[in-house]
């Protein structure tokens, strides 16, 4: 036998039952179209047309509309009162529906039953047509204020009527103004009683008689597991009371959100120990820590107070939500003004769904801040912002005061930014937390989504500090609210002060930030350059940095790309890790330009070089930060140039320049002797190798006279590795340590050697050749530990007779180790 068969035999019983009390007399007729054939045997049966997915962690589940349709029977005699009966709703956890007090019934709710879809016609903005004008779907929908007794002797009572043969219930014996149609349940425990429904047979082959419960709200939390994968059936028990009820699947549960804890950068999963910060290394600004990732599982379990329209928003306190058998993707359901009570109305929510995050365990003298809104990306997004228009269903979410405060119509109890971050004015608003006892807690009210689909709302968190305690900090994520919000007992079942909608907390506490303690003597290092040479006009670079003591300390990074270690006229940055914001320095080396947010978008420049926002970002991991920029060199600019690099911590510490690379900005051919490079452009590592030097003339290789090739950290021939070759008498020179004379010559045939304490150069390997107008010299050579460290290589050509100079040309670089 079929579920619906079940179901119908299950009716049949109490229906039948009801006959015996002679409960069903006389003659009626149906308001709605549809049901059997032919009249005769009263029948009805029970559907939940779609049954809904419910949140596992809520505590005020709307369950699926139930639907009771009956068909058949016999009329009742015009005039006669309508008979009466008790239709109970049981569930297998508490119902908790909104308590109304209606009628002076404290436990009176917002659970109603609809008789006949009154209010659903065409006409009244719904679909069915009447078989009656004005009665069954097209009858105004009028609430019976008398929930204890119902249509009963002392209540809304109803009579026997017809209209062109059709029977129809009205509230005064041989009227024809339509009865009470909307009814109050009563809450009790696990179930919910209408008491005194007025039980008119429909009749007439065709018709039926539909009663709707709507509005019905159940406690699913802990209800998780069985049924399908990751689901859990919620059944609902209707009949008469007194009679064998019928059993429907009222509803299924699954869990809905799952959490993620995300690096500041959102490119990993947070360490599971939290974001490291070092005690000694003060934050003067907010400093990213993490985002917060809420992920809903099925594409309605983030839901607006009510469904918007383009009348009104989806926070809206006066909706029109009330058309029986109307699916409503909102925490609010139907939502009828007629029932009210208690400062509330019947199917109409505080708040949409909100979610929560609670620090705990946070240190002594750490701050914590978080974002206004979702954001797009990472900690350095820009606040979402807020969608155009009622009905666009882009994500969004807000930062509202507490877990509990209600929307008013239309409007949100917002929090407003105290500070900003990324850029001048910043585009990130942040809210500081009131941190009470090492603990804190935001909320966020999601007021746009698309129910067709899996949203994920990620919000970002930020620190600031001196001096802190050691200790970490911890991060709950859940729905809003939960206990301790209110008490657990008393939010499990039915109420009529606390808010709807509630959760039971299912999250579990996961490591968000830790402060370590001071290490000290860790400064920061300036680590590579990529690319590390070449020669174009533009192109993108990605410079990295590290610091021992993780990357969150690195304070402020420089690039300088000029031919000398000097700011003035040349490409200086720097940029602010904390603020998120690269400075570039103007031609005169005196004053910052205004800053560029790493965001996507905008540009800086000076003479020198521009640098993009797009195509510009940062990225972190561990002890690593690499900046990569997007840039272009000015047209008078051209000639070869130093890459230095320095980083200081948030401690003062510092890396010093390093020079780490060279690069070509073209130009106009060189006219005479010319510098033309080396090979390797930038090389590393112990011992030594074969480079090849070039050198050109326009006037021949023959009108070279003396090439010099200078590797030191600075132009500066003292304590360098300083050469000249002879193009004449083929004879190599190495400058003494002191700078001030030449050692004896070796020339190039193949034997000897030649060396000071920064390098040595083998005749064996070495060697010099000329064609057309270059002239190349290749050289064995090798640097003894000694000399360790970030080496530039400089060229340098004059003429025969000393006529023309290159002058120094800056065209590679060598890490010796």
């Amino acid at each position: 036998m079929h579920t619906e068969e079940k179901e119908m035999v299950g009716f049949r019983r109490w229906i039948g039952a009801l006959a015996v009390l002679a409960l069903f007399v006389g003659r009626a007729a149906a308001q709605v179209s549809g049901g059997g054939g032919a009249s005769g045997a009263l029948t009805c049966y029970a559907t939940v047309a779609v049954p809904p997915a419910l949140r596992a962690e809520g505590m005020t589940e709307n369950i699926g509309d139930i639907v009771v349709s009956c068909t058949g029977g016999s009329f009742l005699a015009l005039g006669s009162a309508i008979p009466t009966a008790n239709l109970v709703v049981s569930l297998g956890t508490n119902v908790t529906s909104r308590l109304l007090g209606i009628g002076g019934i404290s436990n009176a709710s917002e659970a109603l039953l609809i008789i006949d879809e009154a209010g659903a016609s065409v006409a009244k903005g719904g679909s069915l047509v009447p078989l009656v004008p004005g009665f069954g779907p097209d009858a105004s929908q009028v609430f019976c204020g008398t929930p204890q007794v119902g249509a009963d002797i002392g209540g809304c009572q109803q009579f026997a009527n017809t209209v062109n043969g059709l029977p129809i219930a009205v509230s005064a014996a041989g009227g024809i103004t339509h009865g009470a149609n909307v009814f109050s349940g009563i809450v009790s425990g696990n179930q919910v009683t209408f008491n005194g429904i007025p039980f008119l047979p429909p009749v007439i082959a065709g018709t039926q008689r539909v009663f709707r419960i709507t509005n019905v709200r159940a406690n699913v939390s802990g209800l998780g597991g069985g049924g399908l994968a990751g689901t859990t059936q919620l059944l609902a028990s209707v009949g008469f009371s007194g009679n064998t009820p019928a059993t429907v699947i009222a509803a299924f549960i699954e869990a809905s959100l799952s959490t993620v804890l995300r690096d500041a950068a959102n490119t990993a999963n947070l360490s599971s120990s939290g974001a490291s910060f070092n005690q000694c290394s003060g934050l003067s600004a907010p400093s990213g820590v993490a985002i917060l990732q809420y992920t809903e599982s099925f594409g309605t379990a983030f839901k607006l107070r009510v469904q918007p329209t383009a009348v009104y928003n989806g926070q809206s306190g006066s909706p029109v939500q009330n058309v029986p058998g109307t699916i409503y993707n909102s925490e609010s359901n139907f939502v009828y003004t007629g029932a009210a009570g208690n400062g509330f109305e019947s199917g109409l929510v505080d708040y949409g769904t909100r979610l929560k995050a609670t620090f705990n365990n946070i240190p002594a003298g750490v701050r914590i801040f978080v974002s206004t809104t979702n954001l797009a990306v990472n900690t350095a997004s820009a606040n979402t912002p807020a969608p155009a228009g009622n009905t666009s269903i882009s994500s969004f979410a807000v930062l509202v005061s507490s877990e509990m405060a209600p929307d008013s119509n239309g409007l949100l109890p917002l929090l407003s930014p105290t500070t900003g971050v990324n850029g001048s004015p910043p585009v990130t608003g942040l809210t500081e937390l009131s941190i009470s006892a090492g603990s804190a807690t935001a909320v966020w009210e999601v007021v746009n989504t698309n129910p067709n689909l899996k949203e994920t709302f990620q919000i970002g968190v930020w620190t600031q500090y001196v001096n802190p305690a050691l200790g970490t900090a911890t991060v709950n994520l859940s729905y809003a609210p939960t206990p301790p919000a209110f008490g657990s007992l008393a939010g499990s079942a039915a109420s009529g002060s606390l808010p709807l909608v509630r959760f039971a907390d299912t999250s579990t506490a996961r490591n968000l930030l830790n402060i370590g303690i001071c290490q000290g003597g860790n400064p920061p290092q300036a680590v590579s350059v990529s690319p590390a040479a070449g020669s174009t006009s533009s192109q993108t670079f990605t410079f990295t940095f590290s610091d021992p003591d993780g990357w969150q300390d690195l304070d402020v990074v420089n690039v300088l790309i000029n031919n000398f270690l000097d700011g003035r006229y040349g490409c200086y940055l720097a940029y602010s890790r904390p603020y998120n914001v690269l400075y570039l320095v103007n031609d005169a080396g005196t004053a910052l330009l205004p800053g560029l947010v790493l965001n996507g978008s905008g540009s800086v420049s000076n003479s020198a070089c521009t640098v993009t926002g797009a195509g510009s970002s940062t990225g972190v991991s561990g002890n690593t930060l690499t900046l990569t920029l997007n840039m272009s060199f000015g047209a008078g600019y051209a000639g070869n140039k130093v890459m230095y690099l320095a980083a200081r911590d948030l401690e003062a510490g510092n890396s010093g320049w390093q020079a780490l690379g060279t690069w070509g900005v073209p130009g106009a051919p060189p006219t005479g002797p010319a510098a033309g490079g080396v090979t390797p452009a930038r090389s590393s590592g112990t011992g030594g190798g074969t480079f090849t030097f070039t050198f050109t003339d326009s006037n021949g290789w023959q009108d070279l006279g003396v090439m010099n090739v200078l590797i030191n950290d600075a132009l500066n021939g003292n304590g360098a590795c300083y050469l000249a070759y002879s193009r004449v008498y083929n004879v190599l020179y190495l400058v003494n340590d002191a700078g001030n004379g030449l050692l004896p010559g070796l020339t190039l045939n193949g034997t000897g050697t030649l060396g000071n304490s920064q390098c040595a150069v083998t005749g064996p390997g070495s060697s010099v050749d000329g064609s057309g107008n270059t002239l190349t010299l290749t050289l064995n050579m090798s640097f003894p530990s000694s000399f360790a460290g970030n080496r530039v290589i400089y060229m340098a050509a004059r003429s025969n007779g000393d006529v023309l100079n290159s002058g120094w040309q800056a065209v590679g670089s060598r890490t010796v180790q």
